[in-house]
């Protein structure tokens, strides 16, 4: 996973003096699927000041587990490059911002990205972050963010799986209890993910 180096350097930058962004209810996976039609704002979540430790091995472990719920994980450039659907995009200057209809829930989605953000949600990340491409540090970075907005990063640390995953549950529909009626998977398959991953549980 490419963590380290360039996403832990453009989240200090970030944290160093950036505040406010939009958040979005909204999540995508190859098989989970959640279109740009719905969300709300979440403003108590934009001003959590937990900071990213990109070099934590449980917040790394997370992430995998976020691609291996998105259905990303392994496919293509380790899901970097995947769009929603399961096709691939060539660039990663920006998000593809690429409309693909998803016949099971009769809409459209842009989700794209190993993590499946969809393209305003990239968007409100990206500004915040001041990120300066769609790269994969770029999306771990912005996958770290949407995590810290949900309140999460403390309970990732402190090995509480079950509680980051029902803190993340509105941004990715892939995770127990989001609520979209789309696909979601079992706690314990991710807790197994997150395991093999290298993360160690409470």
């Amino acid at each position: 996973m490419l963590l380290a180096a360039g996403a832990a350097a453009m989240l200090a930058v970030a944290y160093s003096g950036n505040a406010s962004a939009t958040v979005t209810d909204s999540s995508a996976g190859t098989d989970g699927i959640a279109t740009d039609s719905g969300g709300g704002f979440d403003l108590l979540s934009i001003f959590n000041t937990d900071t990213p430790d990109m070099s934590n091995p449980n917040l790394r472990a997370f992430l995998d587990m976020i691609a291996v719920s998105e259905g990303t994980k392994g496919r293509g450039d380790d899901g970097y490059n995947i769009l929603v659907g399961g096709s691939t995009f060539g660039s990663y200057i920006d998000h593809p911002r690429q409309k693909v209809w998803i016949a099971s829930i009769g809409n459209y989605s842009t989700a794209a990205g190993r993590y499946q953000m969809i393209a305003a949600t990239w968007d409100s990340v990206r500004n915040a972050l001041r990120l300066p491409d769609f790269s994969p540090a770029s999306q771990d970075a912005g996958a770290t963010e949407l995590i810290r907005r949900r309140g999460a990063l403390s309970s990732i640390y402190a090995g509480d799986i079950a509680g980051a995953i029902n803190k993340c549950r509105r941004e990715w529909a892939s995770l127990p209890g989001a609520g979209y009626g789309q696909r979601e998977n079992a706690l314990s398959s991710l807790l197994s993910a997150y395991q093999n991953a290298g993360g160690v549980l409470a």
